[in-house]
């Protein structure tokens, strides 16, 4: 008996100049990341959807996370072997095969792995195409009795210059274009807040070019809630944790990346605070200022104006 399934293999593309560090942490160029996004919106405009297998070298795993996002999916959710760092194409066959006899499936890897896998399925003209940001699409016969692939077909192989520079907004197949994926415009942030014998405080953070005072945010991830997504936001900007409330403070818009994100606050008491070596993005300000002035020192007027909502409601706390 035999079964009939594809296989889209997705090489990543180039990596930083000059890396002098492990060869498995070696970083992937903004322009590969960007294509990986590409290759993320070809899947989803074709309603391509099937596991994510990939090698778990840094650059194949950003190339997966930046595809699986673009398609809306939890980066939780994609699968990694380590015996396809640098595999052989015994190892490749075997583990693609036990993948294959249960679903289609996507394999994120490295040039070398795939052009020889390539040249194995289906020749030498094709695996010499083959190579950094690219995508090949094949249809495979396997042998279920054996376990093993009988046969492979190439449907297409295409690049990431294929591949148009914007992005369908909000859904597949919608007329705009966006200058980033659609999931970028959807954000969450937190207002941070403490109860303490002296009254009430909130947190303040200043964005990264250290111009104006704001709270933390971020891109929605899919797969999290605004709350949970919110929360990390604010473990990474501002060193901060502790409980998200479920209920909304409300939205406001923030105009970037060609079009206008718009951001859901909740508010968040702070249980933790790391110290400046803990953390992480310290190249950030942050301040403490007392509930009822906090909004004062806030430059965009929309989010000035739900922090001094939520701080006179803070006051009947206390």
């Amino acid at each position: 008996m035999r079964h009939h399934r594809t296989l889209i293999l997705i090489c990543h593309g180039k990596t930083e100049r000059d890396w002098d560090g492990d060869d498995l942490a070696r970083p992937l160029r903004g322009s590969a990341k960007r294509a990986a996004q590409k290759f993320g919106a070809y899947l989803l405009e074709h309603d391509i959807d099937c596991p994510f297998l990939a090698s778990p070298a840094v650059r194949t795993r950003i190339s997966a996370e930046k595809a699986a996002k673009t398609c809306n999916r939890p980066v939780q959710r994609i699968q990694y072997n380590k015996w396809l760092y640098r595999p052989g194409l015994p190892e490749q066959l075997d583990i693609l095969s036990r993948h294959l006899m249960r679903n289609d499936l996507i394999y994120f890897g490295h040039a070398a792995a795939l052009q020889d896998l390539l040249l194995h399925l289906v020749g030498s003209t094709v695996a010499g195409d083959f190579g950094l940001g690219r995508l090949a699409k094949l249809s495979i016969e396997l042998d279920t009795q054996a376990g093993r692939v009988a046969d492979a077909d190439l449907e297409l192989m295409l690049s990431d210059t294929d591949l148009p520079d914007s992005f369908p907004y909000p859904v597949p197949g919608a007329a705009e274009r966006r200058p980033r994926p659609a999931y970028y415009y959807t954000q969450s942030g937190v207002v941070p807040y403490q109860l303490t014998d002296t009254g009430a405080r909130i947190l303040l953070i200043t964005s990264q070019k250290r111009q104006r005072w704001g709270v933390p945010k971020g891109i929605c991830e899919p797969g999290l809630s605004p709350q949970v997504s919110a929360a990390k936001e604010a473990l990474e900007e501002a060193g901060i944790s502790g409980p998200v409330s479920d209920h909304a403070l409300g939205r406001y818009a923030v105009s970037k990346w060609g079009a206008v994100c718009y951001v859901q606050l909740h508010a968040m008491r702070v249980e933790e605070e790391l110290s400046n070596g803990e953390w992480a993005d310290n190249g950030r300000m942050r301040a403490w200022h007392a509930a009822e002035s906090a909004a004062d020192h806030v430059y965009h007027p929309q989010l000035s104006s739900l922090i001094s909502g939520f701080s006179k409601s803070l006051s009947y706390r206390g």
